[in-house]
């Protein structure tokens, strides 16, 4: 039946990757509120602290 035919099929006809290119080492997750931040921006803020 063609029921059947379409239970059987594979999705293997749609490829979904979800990669996403990021450079390695450009981003940090904070340990509290578990927000992505920008490197650079953490370290200007780390220089500017009184």
């Amino acid at each position: 039946m063609i029921v059947d035919k379409i239970k059987k099929r594979e999705p293997s006809a749609k490829q979904i990757t979800n990669k996403v290119d990021i450079p390695i080492g450009k981003w940090v997750k904070c340990d509290k509120c578990k927000e992505i931040i920008y490197k650079e921006t953490v370290r200007s803020n780390l220089r500017n602290m009184p």
